[in-house]
This record gives C-alpha cells, sequence and structure tokens, in this order.
C-alpha cells in the first residue's frame, strides 16, 4: 500500500490528486446509488462535471497554466462522445453517460502514450467486460429456473440453430486448418493451434448465456408510480389514440411518468413493462481503481508476462 501511495504522489500533482478524491467519492456514491435503485441521481452526476472543470479552471487561473483547463474539456468531451454513442445504441442508461463523463473531465486528455484517459478506455474494456460477466453469472444463478428454460429455448429456436451449425462448420474448418500447420511448420503453441479454433464455440454459447440472462432476468413490470426517469419502456402505451411512451424514447422522462400515473388513476393503465440493465457504475470505480494502480492494464500485463 505504501509504495502505490508512493507512486502516485510522485506521478500526479497535488491538484490532480484532490481531483482522483472527488472521482473516487462521486464513483462510491454512483456505485451505491446504482446498486439499490438502478439510477444515478443528476444532482451527483452535474455535480461531480461541475467540481472537477471548476477546479481545473481555478488551477489556471491562478498559475496561469491553461492548458491544464483545456485537458479537462477534451477529457469530457472525449467521454461524454463515447457515452451518448452507447448510449443511443441501448448499451448504457443516461446516468452511466453522466457519470462517464464526469470522469473525462476529472481525469483529463493528455496527448502522450501514458494517458490516463487513453488506459482508462482499455481498462474499461477488460473490467467492463469481466464485471459484465461474472454479473451475469450473479443474475443466472439467482433466476435460475427461469434462466434455464430461456436458455434451452434458444438453442431449440431454427435461427439459433443455424447460427450454431455455422459457428461448428468454423470451428472445424480452423482446426483442420492449424492441424495441417502444425503438422508442417511444428505444434509451437497449444493455445493457438487448439484453443483458438474452439473459442468460436465458446463465443456462441456466451452469446446464447447472455441472451438467456437478458430475457430472464432484465424485464420486469412496475407500477407508473413506482418509475424513475431514465427507465426503458419495453413497449409502446398509447391511451386515448395519443402515444405516450415506448422504448424509442431512449429512456422515459418525468412528464411522461405523471402521464402514466394519471391513466392508472383512470384504470386505463395497470403496469408497465420495463427493461432493466447491469449497473454499470461499479465497473467504473472498480476500473478507476485499477487505472490509479496499475495504469493501462494491457501494458501492465504484457510486462508481466515479456518483461
Amino acid at each position: 500500500m505504501s509504495s502505490i501511495i508512493y507512486v502516485l504522489l510522485n506521478s500526479f500533482s497535488g491538484t490532480e490528486l484532490m481531483l482522483f478524491a472527488i472521482a473516487l467519492v462521486a464513483l462510491a456514491i454512483g456505485s451505491y446509488t446504482d446498486f439499490r435503485k438502478r439510477e444515478v441521481p443528476d444532482w451527483m452526476s452535474y455535480s461531480f462535471v461541475f467540481i472537477a472543470l471548476g477546479i481545473r479552471l481555478i488551477y489556471s487561473a491562478i498559475t496561469f497554466d491553461w492548458m491544464f483547463f483545456v485537458y479537462g474539456i477534451l477529457g469530457f468531451f472525449v467521454f461524454l462522445g463515447i457515452a451518448l454513442l452507447m448510449f443511443y445504441t441501448g448499451q448504457w442508461g443516461g446516468g452511466d453517460a453522466k457519470v462517464l463523463a464526469g470522469i473525462g473531465a476529472a481525469i483529463g486528455l493528455k496527448f502522450s502514450l501514458d494517458s490516463m484517459l487513453i488506459a482508462f478506455v482499455i481498462n474499461t474494456i477488460i473490467i467492463g467486460g469481466l464485471y459484465g460477466l461474472v454479473y451475469s453469472f450473479y443474475l443466472a444463478s439467482r433466476n435460475r429456473s427461469k434462466f434455464f428454460r430461456k436458455f434451452w429455448s434458444l438453442l431449440s429456436d431454427k435461427k439459433i440453430k443455424s447460427k450454431q451449425k455455422t459457428a461448428l462448420i468454423v470451428t472445424v474448418l480452423l482446426l483442420l486448418i492449424s492441424l495441417f500447420s502444425g503438422f508442417f511448420f511444428g505444434f509451437k503453441s497449444v493455445v493457438f493451434y487448439f484453443v483458438s479454433p474452439l473459442s468460436v464455440m465458446v463465443l456462441f454459447y456466451l452469446w446464447v448465456f447472455v441472451k438467456a440472462v437478458e430475457d430472464s432476468s432484465f424485464y420486469r413490470f412496475v407500477e407508473p408510480d413506482k418509475l424513475t426517469e431514465g427507465d426503458w419502456i419495453v413497449r409502446e402505451i398509447h391511451a386515448d389514440g395519443r402515444y405516450v411512451c415506448g422504448p424509442k424514447d431512449l429512456g422515459i422522462e418525468k412528464p411522461q411518468i405523471k402521464k402514466l400515473i394519471e391513466l392508472k388513476k383512470r384504470n386505463k393503465v395497470k403496469k408497465i413493462l420495463i427493461k432493466e440493465g447491469i449497473p454499470f457504475v461499479p465497473s467504473f470505480l472498480l476500473t478507476f481503481i485499477a487505472t490509479l494502480i496499475f495504469g493501462n492494464l494491457m501494458l501492465w500485463m504484457i510486462g508481466r508476462i515479456y518483461g
């Protein structure tokens, strides 16, 4: 622990460490609310952004080092762009997007090979993927009866069977090519010649697994007064010949919730089917901590293997 603190103190300025401490607090709060309520309060995410940029602006005004503020603005917009892409493709909720923008403002974007922002992006792919997989196994275990019914149902589907057949053919072809090349050039790597071809089938069943988890664990009915801003509505809802809300909204808004509550009082709407995703802010917290300790995880692992 002391060696980690020593590295941090010698790698970053006091102002940067202050920004990192604020980021850790914000991510801890966001992780708690994301787990408990599946949402991140706007006051937290907006405060995170404004405080991070505000500290950078004050520091730049005092020291006349305006690049320190510019780095924060660049980090904010780069991560905001990534967040909006993930949001509009339905991968993340609005709370996740705002938190990521705040992280960008706190970290800042420096144009260097050891950029912490670039390291965070790479680490998010690694840790976020592992986190999502572990959480999916947790959901499958918690809803195992529904999960197994859905899993076997998917494998019995004609379209899925066709994809399974394609994956099997590709696997066999890759194995034959690997064995042929290994026979002539020598079996220098078991991973390359055997594990790599078999990974095609592993990825196929992993895809089926994730889809079964989604179908068995991500959907639930809630009453209109239990809805929160940003909830994903699965089916379109119409009342009095007018559209109220639906999946195209990319998250329900407060006026729509108010309208649904009114419709419930008139017995026109009872419960709403919503889709809940994985609480992803905790993975940001884990990634941020890992980035502070190890830097770029990919480079760190390569160094451990070949160093």
